[in-house]
């Protein structure tokens, strides 16, 4: 890990994983207290998608360890940032079945 930056604020995210995207639009899922998430946010061939945590540089250790995911377009004067955070499904530990794990949007376009 290493840090985003070291001013406005970046100097305190761990820059974890780096990618671009290659589609109109990029889809993260997750699982937190048995319950599915999905994030869908559109996107643009070769914006930069960086997943961070929060912590970085923090001498105290009273930051939270959040994670983060960051959306970077380069050589633009205005955009528009458009997402879809959905809540679905489930997970059940003592059967091992996960139930709806997969977001029901297959897209977002502007």
């Amino acid at each position: 890990m290493a840090e985003l930056s070291d001013k406005n604020g970046y100097q305190h995210l761990w820059k974890e994983a780096q990618g671009k995207a290659e589609a109109d639009h990029i889809q993260f899922t997750w699982l937190n207290n048995r319950t599915f998430y999905s994030i869908t946010s559109a996107t643009s061939n070769n914006d930069d998608i960086i997943l961070a945590r929060i912590g970085a540089n923090d001498p105290k250790f009273n930051l939270r360890r959040d994670p983060a995911i960051i959306i970077s377009k380069k050589n633009t004067k205005s955009t528009v940032f458009a997402s879809i955070i959905e809540s679905h499904g489930d997970y059940d530990p003592v059967a091992e079945k996960a139930n709806m794990a997969y977001s029901q949007f297959k897209a977002i376009k502007l």
